[in-house]
Formats: structure tokens, C-alpha cells, sequence
């Protein structure tokens, strides 16, 4: 279950009226891990727990390798194979021929991803653009567990997209080295970018779009335009 209804008092502000309602309310789920002897722990929600737990592994111990992950008694098993070696396969970006009005169709496409958020408001989105040029959105419970699925996703699948990264919410200095992990050339965020964000993403020749809504937004640094 990824989120609860519940009954609530709303207050109306202007006639100080107090009224029964519904809302709904995302549910939290702590990710207790055991890899090679070693308890890792990771908050989520209890979808595509599997990528989850394989983009942190990716990201936090340096495992690219398939894992085979059992959920026993609460505590998810994990055991890296020592045969399948997994990557990313970003694809060559020049072939898209970037233009203005990419940036808004994907932006369109990325919203319209976001079910969970609309139903509850909680919740934070990353895409991708596929090499069929659709935009992958996962959900999650903040940016770096929805980074981490979406890495997991990707080596899993072994999915080759094209490196244009959407963000749903603010990006700021302590997300970039994870960003980097997916390799983006263009970086497209829906809210504000921190200075210092936006000069780490320069120097690695990343181009930036900020405050992305429907037909409007800032354009930080240009390489690919």
C-alpha cells in the first residue's frame, strides 16, 4: 500500500468554518538491508523497492553488480552475483538536435508522471528521456531515494536513454555527485537551483533549465543548444 485515506477537519481561514474531509496521506517505508554482513537502512515507499535498494547499493558501496535481493522476516537479503556486470548505456545526446520546445514537451510528459504526487502532494519525481524520446518518471520520497530507483532501474533493464535528467523539486549542492551518477548532459528541474549547484553542473558542461512550468523557463548554461 503507497498511500492511506483518512478523515480530517478542514478550517476555512475567511469564515472560520470547520468542516469534515478526506485526505490522503503518503506512507513511509524503512528499507532495513544486510549485504555481505553489513545493515544498511533506506526510507522509501514500498514501490520498486528492488531498484531502490539496487541504485544505493550502486551509489553507496560501488556495486554494479545483478543482485539477487528476498525480503526474510522484514530484512531484505541481498547477494551480488559475481557474474553479471551492470552499467549505464547513455546514449549520444547530438542525434536529438535540442530545441526550446523539447524542453516543454518533456517537462509536459514529466508532469503528467507524477500520479503519486498528485494524489498526495509528498512526493519527488526523476525522469529520463527513453531512446524512444518518452519521459521515464519514478516517484519516491524524496530526490535521492527517486535517483537511487531510477539508477536501479536503469542497470537492472539495462535501459539505454538518451542523458536529459527532469527533476521535480529544488536541486542543491548535496544532490549533485549523486546526479552525476547518471551521467546527464542536460538537466531540467521543475523548481530553483542553488548557486552553488548550478556551478558544479557548469563545470562538468551540463546544460540547465530552472523553473520549468508549461511554456516557461530559465535556461542557466547552454552546451547542446
Amino acid at each position: 500500500m503507497l498511500n492511506q485515506h483518512i478523515k480530517i477537519n478542514q478550517l476555512d481561514v475567511l469564515s472560520k468554518k470547520v468542516s469534515s474531509n478526506n485526505d490522503v496521506l503518503l506512507i513511509e517505508k524503512n528499507h532495513r538491508l544486510m549485504v555481505d554482513g553489513n545493515e544498511y537502512a533506506i526510507q522509501g515507499i514500498a514501490q520498486c523497492s528492488e531498484d531502490l535498494i539496487q541504485g544505493f547499493l550502486y551509489d553507496k558501496v560501488g556495486c554494479n553488480r545483478q543482485c539477487r535481493i528476498e525480503n526474510i522476516d522484514g530484512v531484505y537479503r541481498v547477494d551480488p552475483s559475481p557474474e553479471v556486470v551492470l552499467s549505464l548505456n547513455p546514449l549520444d545526446i547530438h542525434p536529438l538536435q535540442l530545441q526550446h520546445d523539447h524542453v516543454v514537451n518533456w517537462v509536459g510528459m514529466f508532469r503528467d508522471g507524477q500520479s503519486l504526487y498528485r494524489q498526495t502532494g509528498a512526493t519527488h519525481s526523476v525522469g529520463v528521456c527513453l531512446q524512444n524520446k518518452q519521459i521515464h518518471t519514478i516517484e519516491c520520497i524524496d530526490t535521492p531515494s527517486a535517483i537511487y530507483k531510477m539508477l536501479g532501474r536503469l542497470l537492472k533493464n539495462q535501459t539505454a536513454y538518451y542523458p536529459v535528467l527532469l527533476l521535480s523539486h529544488r536541486l542543491m549542492m548535496s544532490q549533485v555527485p549523486l546526479i552525476l551518477k547518471l551521467r546527464p548532459a542536460v538537466l531540467i528541474c521543475q523548481s530553483a537551483i542553488t548557486a552553488s549547484a548550478l556551478s558544479a553542473l557548469v563545470k562538468e558542461n551540463i546544460t540547465v533549465f530552472g523553473f520549468c512550468r508549461k511554456r516557461k523557463f530559465n535556461r542557466y548554461s547552454n552546451f547542446h543548444l
